[in-house]
């Protein structure tokens, strides 16, 4: 990976995310996503962690619209169990979608 060199697929671009060592939960999201039309497609409850992780103020603002029409308590559930450490800013952000 090279900054500034976009990447793409289908001519979108889209954002190269690796998969750390202690995010051993994202392997089977990743290796076994939903297919829809063709597009490969992460469930809900690690979508928002990765966005979670983000520092970009975009993918925080894309948690409160996803929040604002799907329950968050599943992935309140996943977060527990596979990163405590984003509860905080999860619960800042349910908050916000009302």
């Amino acid at each position: 990976m090279a900054p500034g060199v976009p990447i793409g697929a289908g001519g979108v671009p889209v954002d190269h995310l690796g998969v750390l060592p202690n995010e051993s939960h994202l392997v089977q999201a990743l290796s076994e996503p939903s297919i829809d039309s063709g597009v490969p497609i992460i469930s809900l409850e690690p979508l928002i962690y990765l966005k979670l992780k983000s520092p970009r103020r975009r993918d925080e603002a894309d948690v409160v619209e996803l929040l604002r029409i799907n329950n968050p308590k599943p992935v309140r559930l996943y977060l527990e169990k596979n990163a405590p450490e984003m509860l905080a800013k999860f619960d800042a952000l349910t908050s916000e979608a009302g």
